[in-house]
């Protein structure tokens, strides 16, 4: 047993790790239809074809290097573009239009579950129910009030950008003040319960280094993770290789549990954040 565990986690680190053990500069040429375009982040939502050596199809958020790539083209476009990886960021140049029958046609069910409402006004603890840690113990959010609290929601399957994320909260965890560093609990839920068990979780922490007094893993019923989804303003939606497409997000919680500041996208310099959670938490929020 002890055997197969090791070599399962061996595995496992190496396919949920791939994407930062890649060396600097490597380039992929995607192909994808244009599900969304959002001006305001220079990001590209595409689902797009398989990358062979990097990921599955599947639909997923790309920023773009050149805002100015975002004018020529529209939500439904079918694109060829190169993906940049591996050099501590990523992003996507040279979008190009290809012939619309090259890649195929996007469909209903291929589309984020939802439109982003905003997130919630109220305290996220009022979702009172009961979810299960990486260690099998049942846990509230509410066990993290009178704390700042990052949250964010992935699943551990995730090859690509829910390692970012984690990298992401790791960076702004690492430039807070001390005396606020010290306070904060940072928290994963899993949008993909039946695959996330808690022994799948305890394997994700140990990949990427997540010490477990500082980091909650969490997996719950369907119905909650919807619910707590909608209150953080989270869209996520299971593609056609049973895998996710999700919006990329952290969200920073005060110590009742309501949503201060939300950070959008991959590989967004922690600065923002880091200044809001100095500034709120050193005035004894």
């Amino acid at each position: 047993m002890q055997v197969f565990l090791f070599a399962l986690l061996s595995l496992f680190v190496g396919a949920c790790t791939s994407e930062l053990a890649t060396p600097p500069g490597i380039v992929y040429e995607v192909s994808g239809r244009i599900v969304e375009v959002d001006h305001e982040n220079t990001t590209l939502l595409v689902a797009h074809e398989d990358i062979p050596g990097l990921m599955p199809a599947m639909t997923m958020p790309f920023k773009v290097k050149d805002a100015a790539e975002l004018t020529k083209v529209s939500s439904g476009d079918a694109v060829r573009f190169r993906l940049v990886t591996g050099t501590g960021s990523s992003w996507i140049e040279g979008i190009t239009p290809i012939e619309d029958d090259s890649v195929p046609p996007l469909d209903d069910e291929y589309i984020l579950a939802s439109e982003d409402s905003g997130p919630s006004d109220e305290s996220i603890y009022l979702h009172d129910a009961t979810w299960t840690d990486q260690n099998g113990k049942p846990v509230q959010l509410s066990s993290f009030s009178g704390k700042p609290v990052l949250i964010s929601m992935i699943f551990t399957r995730c090859g690509y950008a829910c390692p970012r994320i984690v990298h992401d909260m790791k960076a702004i965890g690492e430039k807070l003040d001390k005396e606020v560093g010290e306070k904060v609990q940072f928290v994963l839920v899993s949008i993909d319960p039946n695959h996330d068990t808690p022994e799948m979780l305890r394997l994700f922490a140990r990949a990427h280094g997540l010490d477990s007094d500082r980091w909650t893993l969490l997996r719950g019923e369907e119905t909650d993770i919807r619910v707590l989804a909608a209150m953080l303003g989270v869209r996520y939606k299971k593609d056609p290789n049973e895998l996710y497409s999700h919006t990329n997000l952290v969200t920073l919680l005060d110590e009742k549990g309501e949503i201060v500041h939300r950070q959008k996208g991959l590989n967004v310099p922690p600065d923002e954040t880091v200044s809001v959670m100095n500034t709120l938490f050193a005035a004894g929020i």
